[in-house]
């Protein structure tokens, strides 16, 4: 069945978001439940398609600007490089850093000793929230809006047949 969203262009930078979703507001208006299912999974499918490859263009990205280029411009002994038509590739110093996870009290003092405290903050991880509060919203427990914005919504979910998972795989 030929979806709505298969006659989308999303690729083209020519309409922008709101105009985008307008567009496809009016194009899917009084289709049928069973045809807005089809709508969603072609949208879903779409997502994990263009979820996958961004992950493989990272890793390209990453492999490039990590260890390719730096490496031959070290054997090259080049800093920077100035290419026509494009700009100027420079090496950058840069730094992946986190703490230990088993030791995230132990580095939290290690910076408050070093007069470092202002960095040292707790949270509360947004799954976790949304966890805790929708316990206590089935409870009945107040829950202090001052404090906590909560927006419920309603979401449609797809759960795929086991032959049509495997399929658009």
């Amino acid at each position: 069945m030929e979806t709505q969203a298969a006659k989308l262009d999303i690729k083209s930078d020519e309409m922008d978001d709101d105009a985008l979703l307008a567009r496809y507001s009016k194009l899917i208006e009084g289709l049928t439940p069973t045809q807005l299912a089809f709508e969603l999974a072609e949208i879903q499918d779409r997502k994990d398609k263009i979820d996958r490859v961004s992950k493989r263009i990272n890793k390209l990205f990453d492999l490039l600007r990590i260890g390719v280029i730096p490496r031959v411009f070290d054997e090259h002994q080049l800093q920077g490089l100035p290419v026509k038509d494009l700009g100027r590739i420079t090496l950058t110093s840069d730094m992946s850093v986190s703490i230990l996870p088993d030791k995230k009290e132990e580095a939290y003092q290690f910076f408050s000793d070093l007069g470092k405290e202002d960095i040292v903050t707790t949270t509360i991880n947004a799954s976790t929230l949304k966890a805790v509060v929708k316990q206590m919203f089935l409870a009945g427990e107040e829950i202090p809006s001052d404090l906590i914005k909560v927006s419920s919504y309603t979401r449609a979910s797809l759960t795929r047949s086991k032959a049509k998972t495997s399929e658009s795989q």
